[in-house]
C-alpha cells in the first residue's frame, strides 16, 4: 500500500541566505499576483475565455527576458507559482457548482500572506552533511530530527513569522499487518472534554486559545497603537504573530501526541461523523469549536491510523448520541446542552452525558451493517 507522508524541518539560514529566501518569496508573490492579473484581463477581453496554465508557462521564457531579476528563481519553482495560480481558479469553479458556498475569487496576495515556494521536482535537490542544497540558493543548514522514509517527490520552503522551514513530501510502500488483539473503542469529541472514550477514560480539553486571551488583547491593543508603516508597528506585527505560532504549535503537539495514543493503544476505533461546519455556525460555540481543533484531531487519527493498519468506522450522525440512553435504548428528548449527568425514566440508570455518547457511538459501530447505517442517518432527522 502507498502513502504519502510530509517531513518538515526547521531551517538554520545564514544572513545572505536569508536575503535570497526572502527575495525568492518576493518574486514568487509577484509572479502570482501578475499571472492573475493577466487571467482576469483576458477574460474580460476574450469575450469571457481566460487563459490556461499551459498558456502562461509557454510565455514564461520571453517574460523572464523582459524581466531579468526572475532568472534568480528556479524555473521549476516559477512553473509552480503559475499551477498554484491554476488551482485557485479550478477551486472556484468548483465552489461555484456547490449550493450553499461562498465561491471566493481568486484574490491578490500580500507578502503577508505568502508564505512558501515549491520545488515540483526534488532531483535538483540535495540533502548531505547536515546541509540541503536549493538551486540558486546555496547550501543551508538543516535540523534532520527524523529519516525521511520513500521516494521524496516534492519539496516545499515556507516562512512562518521569523522561522523558515522545509517540507518534504515522500511516497512509501507500507506493509499493513493485521493486529493480534481486538480492542474496541467509541470517542465521543465535546468542549469541556476533548474527548472521551467508551471505556471512561477521559481528556481535558486544553484550551490553548482561551489561556491566551488576556496576553492577546493586550498584544492587540499595543499593536494598535502604533503608527502604521512604522518599525515599532513591524515588531509589534512579529511579537503577536509569535504568540499565535505558539498557540498553534501547542495544540499541534497535543493533538499529535493524543492522537498517536490512541492509535497504539486500540484496535478498531469508532467516531460519529460530525457536521461540524454547521455546528460552528452557532456563535456561542463556534469560537470554542475552533480553539479545540476536531477536524484537525481527526484527520490525524484517520492518517496515523491507516499507516498502523487499524480500521477507523465514522457513525452517521443518529439522534443526538448523548441523549439516547446507552442501556435500554430510550431517546431523551428533553436534555439540555447544559445537562451533564442524566437520569434514564425508563431504566433509572444514572448516565453520564459524554461517557454514555461515546458507548452510543461504540455499540453502534460494533454492530452497523450498510442497512442500519442508512437508519442510524435517519435517525437524526427526528
Amino acid at each position: 500500500m502507498e502513502l504519502i507522508r510530509a517531513y518538515k524541518y526547521r531551517l538554520y539560514p545564514t544572513k545572505k541566505q536569508l536575503r535570497l529566501l526572502e527575495y525568492n518569496l518576493y518574486l514568487c508573490q509577484q509572479l502570482y499576483n501578475l499571472a492573475l492579473e493577466q487571467r482576469i484581463r483576458a477574460y474580460r477581453m476574450n469575450d469571457k475565455k481566460s487563459l490556461s496554465y499551459y498558456d502562461q508557462c509557454y510565455e514564461l521564457p520571453n517574460f523572464k527576458k523582459e524581466y531579468p531579476e526572475f532568472n534568480q528563481v528556479h524555473s521549476q519553482v516559477l512553473c509552480d507559482v503559475l499551477h498554484r495560480v491554476d488551482r485557485s481558479f479550478q477551486n472556484f469553479f468548483d465552489r461555484l457548482k456547490e449550493k450553499g458556498k461562498k465561491a471566493g475569487f481568486p484574490r491578490f496576495r500580500s507578502l503577508n500572506r505568502y508564505k512558501s515556494f515549491t520545488y515540483p521536482q526534488y532531483m535538483s535537490i540535495r540533502i548531505e552533511n547536515k546541509r540541503v542544497r536549493l538551486p540558486k540558493i546555496g547550501c543551508i543548514k538543516i535540523k534532520l530530527t527524523r529519516d525521511i522514509e520513500g521516494k521524496i517527490k516534492t519539496c516545499m520552503v515556507k516562512r512562518e513569522v521569523d522561522r523558515w522551514y522545509i517540507i518534504f513530501t515522500a511516497i512509501k510502500e507500507v506493509e499493513i499487518k493485521k493486529r493480534e488483539r481486538d480492542r474496541e473503542v467509541g470517542i465521543d469529541v465535546g468542549l469541556k472534554n476533548f474527548i472521551t472514550l467508551s471505556n471512561g477514560i477521559k481528556i481535558e480539553n486544553p484550551r490553548y486559545l482561551q489561556k491566551s486571551e488576556e496576553k492577546l488583547k493586550i498584544r492587540h491593543r499595543k499593536l494598535s497603537r502604533k503608527i502604521k508603516g512604522s518599525k515599532n508597528r513591524n515588531k509589534a506585527v512579529m511579537i503577536l504573530a509569535k504568540t499565535y505560532r505558539k498557540i498553534r504549535d501547542q495544540r499541534e503537539d497535543f493533538l499529535h501526541k493524543l492522537s498517536r495514543n490512541i492509535v497504539d493503544n486500540y484496535d478498531k476505533i469508532y467516531v460519529e461523523d460530525l457536521n461540524i461546519d454547521g455546528m460552528t455556525k452557532n456563535h456561542k460555540l463556534s469560537k470554542g469549536i475552533y480553539d479545540a481543533s476536531w477536524i484537525d484531531f481527526l484527520s490525524k487519527l484517520e492518517y496515523k491510523a491507516e499507516e498502523a493498519g487499524v480500521p477507523i468506522r465514522k457513525i452517521p450522525m443518529f439522534c443526538p448520541s448523548s441523549k439516547r440512553c446507552s442501556v435500554c435504548g430510550y431517546i431523551n428528548v428533553d436534555l439540555k446542552l447544559e445537562d451533564r449527568d442524566w437520569i434514564c425514566p425508563e431504566c433509572k440508570s444514572m448516565l453520564d452525558r459524554d461517557l454514555n455518547a461515546s458507548v452510543n457511538i461504540l455499540l453502534v459501530g460494533r454492530g452497523a451493517t450498510e442497512s442500519t447505517l442508512v437508519e442510524i442517518g435517519q435517525w437524526s432527522g427526528r
